[in-house]
């Protein structure tokens, strides 16, 4: 039974097309590769705000992991955009609370740096599930 979950959630993940917002690159290629490993297509990564904004209009991802900090900028307002067209987002930090204080990431669903693979599995899931239900 439990096999059989696993195989449902691994079908819902495949091919998701999932945004990474990161400014670090080591942090980047490895939420790329865990992302690709779960089967998900991977948009970006991208680190600015500017170009956040752009791939969410051009690139249509369906989910989005955003570090909350680029270089000095809040990425506040990529979630607000995301939360405008209705795509599920987590925030990926090193902060354990929001530090901007901004309720489009402190009421986001929030991983801590460094990642585990179980960890974003489950986010993924949640998200997904979320996504399909609305």
């Amino acid at each position: 039974m439990a096999d059989e979950g696993k195989r449902d959630t691994e079908a819902m993940l495949n091919g998701w097309r999932v945004l990474v917002v990161e400014d670090e690159a080591l942090i980047a290629l490895d939420l790329r590769n865990m992302l690709e490993g779960f089967g998900c297509t991977v948009v970006g990564p991208v680190a600015t705000v500017e170009n956040a904004v752009e791939a969410t209009e051009r690139d249509r991802p369906e989910a989005a992991l955003l570090d909350e900090v680029l270089g000095e900028a809040s990425v506040a307002p990529v979630a607000e955009e995301l939360r405008r067209r209705g795509i599920p987002y987590a925030v990926v930090s090193g902060y354990s609370a929001s530090p901007a204080g901004d309720p489009a990431l402190r009421e986001a669903p929030r991983l801590s740096k460094p990642v585990a693979v179980s960890d974003l599995w489950n986010l993924l899931a949640g998200l997904r599930r979320g996504a399909t239900a609305a």
